[in-house]
């Protein structure tokens, strides 16, 4: 009879686990999925005439995403917003929280883009910026180290942070 109840506890025991399992599962899910929603969101108000933001520092025209993939259509990278003129091209990545982590991914992706741009004979100059509606100080300060510029969130609006002294913006 003790071995009668204990399998009977247990088997309840495992179906209240499956039940409970089954319920982070579908939380989870609806997470991501709000998760990807604000980000999007996110990537809309920034990309919103985002060219404008470089007025008199390099009068972009235009811009759009950008996804460079191999020969067999495999994505290579994506960039959130690629800005352009004649002389120059800018590769903006866009963040809901910008972390240093984005920050040397997206230092990755601009020799891809360069590379990429290379192969197409585009002899531009390329240089990057980084965006996020939030952006710790710390994480501002080490994006302007590696020469790329930075917009937040202020207010209402998107803005181009002013560099510090002796900025250079990074060249690929």
């Amino acid at each position: 009879k003790i071995e009668e109840t204990s399998a009977k506890t247990f088997a309840e025991v495992r179906a209240s686990f499956a039940e409970s399992k089954a319920l982070v599962d579908r939380v989870s899910k609806q997470v991501g999925e709000l998760s990807d929603s604000v980000g999007r969101v996110i990537e809309e108000m920034f990309a919103a005439k985002l060219w404008e933001k470089f007025a008199g520092i390099y009068e972009f025209k235009d811009g759009d995403p950008l996804k460079i993939k191999d020969k067999d259509k495999r994505v290579l990278a994506e960039v959130d917003m690629f800005l352009e003129n004649d002389d120059c091209a800018m590769a903006v990545e866009i963040k809901t929280t910008l972390k240093t982590d984005d920050i040397d991914y997206h230092l990755e992706r601009m020799e891809i883009v360069r590379r990429y741009m290379d192969e197409r004979n585009d002899k531009r100059k390329l240089v990057g910026a980084v965006a996020g509606a939030v952006v710790h100080h710390s994480v501002r300060t080490y994006a302007h180290r590696k020469g790329l510029y930075v917009l937040e969130q202020s207010g209402e609006s998107v803005v181009l942070v002013d560099p510090p002294p002796g900025f250079k913006a990074a060249e690929w």
